[in-house]
C-alpha cells in the first residue's frame, strides 16, 4: 500500500507503531499469516496468507481503513490516506516466495535508511531476530 501522493505520512515512529498495532489487532479479528512485512515512510509491504474462509480484500480493507481513521483522528485530519487499493499477487513457487521475502526485508536497505535489514525496527527481519511474533508468524 502506498500513501496518497507518496507523502511521507508514515515517517514518524509513532505512526509506524500505530500501523503495526492495527495489524496486530487484525490478527485477532481475522485468521491470516504474515511471513514478511516492512513499514516504510510512504508505503507498506506485507505478505498475507489468508486462512480458510478468509478474504484478503476484507482483511486489507479492515487494516487500511482502521489505520486511516485512527491516523486522521490523531492529527485532526479527514479524507483519504491511502493512494489506491492495495496491490496483491499470488506467490506460487518457493523461489518466488524467497525472492519476495528478501525484497520486502531489504526495502529499507535499498532506500539507504539502514545498512542491514535487521536494523530497521519496523520490518520482519528485526522482529524475527528479536523473536517477536505478534505480527509476524513463527516459522513452521
Amino acid at each position: 500500500m502506498r500513501v496518497n501522493y507518496k507523502q511521507m505520512q508514515l515517517e514518524q515512529v509513532a505512526v509506524k507503531e500505530l500501523y503495526l498495532k492495527v495489524v496486530e489487532e487484525a490478527k485477532l479479528k481475522y485468521k491470516f499469516r504474515i511471513d514478511a512485512f516492512c513499514v516504510m515512510n510512504n508505503h507498506v509491504h506485507l505478505t498475507v496468507e489468508p486462512g480458510i474462509d478468509e478474504d484478503i480484500s476484507r482483511i486489507m480493507q479492515w487494516i487500511n481503513g482502521v489505520f486511516a481513521v485512527r491516523f486522521n483522528r490523531k492529527i485532526g485530519n479527514s479524507g483519504r490516506f491511502w493512494g489506491e487499493r492495495f496491490h496483491s499477487r499470488i506467490i506460487q513457487h518457493l523461489k518466488d516466495y524467497l525472492r519476495t521475502l528478501e525484497y520486502i526485508e531489504e526495502n529499507p536497505v535499498r532506500a539507504n535508511l539502514v545498512t542491514n535489514a535487521v536494523d530497521w525496527l519496523f520490518g520482519s527481519a528485526r522482529h524475527r531476530l528479536d523473536g517477536c511474533y505478534d505480527i509476524l508468524d513463527a516459522p513452521g
